[in-house]
């Protein structure tokens, strides 16, 4: 009977730090997935992914401010894509030098159409002069811009850093496999004290 209650109390004094590990496992574990997929979405440059819907682009310039501040994560639509004027803040893709994709965020000054048919928009940022404008055609243009979030771009340009990757990645994993040491030692002496309790007790 008393062997019995022992192994009870040792259950009860053990259950709560096993309940912390699961925790700490599942909470590391969450921010790792989440991290990966960061760095794997968003790592490439001029990334846009499009998700539940939506293309999400951090930009880095500075031409859209104050209206889009520098780091913001911007969310465009690809939706009515016909029905672009003047005004609208949309999210483009060009070639630039050595045939490198450049994906930028600027508003449209003006509406063309050649006589082929085909649809131009001139394309400025908010704090450029006048003169700094590019001429784009339709297919350049990937969205229309709807909003941003200052903190999500934040998020996501740290999870795309070294720091990042070192912060909540490897040493998550570090202590992943801390805690999986830990709990083998602790069974590993569970088990020893068990044996020599039951050494003690056949005396």
């Amino acid at each position: 009977m008393a062997k019995a209650l022992h192994g009870f109390d040792e259950e009860k004094r053990r259950n709560p730090l096993t309940i912390v590990e699961i925790i700490i496992i599942f909470v590391c574990a969450v921010l790792i997935v989440t991290m990966l997929c960061c760095y794997f979405l968003f790592s490439k440059t001029g990334a846009a992914p499009k998700i539940f819907g939506k293309m999400i682009y951090v930009t880095e310039a500075t031409n859209m401010e104050p209206n889009i501040p520098a780091g913001s994560a911007v969310f465009a639509s690809d939706e009515n894509l016909n029905f672009l004027k003047t005004g609208d803040v949309v999210l483009f893709r060009t070639a630039g030098a050595d045939n490198e994709q450049i994906t930028g965020v600027l508003r449209i000054q003006g509406v063309e159409t050649d006589d082929a048919g085909k649809v131009y928009y001139t394309l400025r940022g908010d704090a450029n002069a006048p003169t700094e404008t590019i001429k784009l055609p339709k297919e350049n243009i990937l969205g229309q811009c709807k909003t941003y979030d200052e903190v999500l771009g934040a998020v996501i340009s740290f999870a795309t850093s070294t720091m990042g990757l070192l912060t909540v990645v490897i040493i998550p994993c570090v202590l992943l496999i801390v805690f999986q040491i830990i709990r083998i030692v602790r069974i590993k002496s569970d088990y020893e004290y068990a044996n020599d309790k039951d050494d003690d007790d056949d005396d």
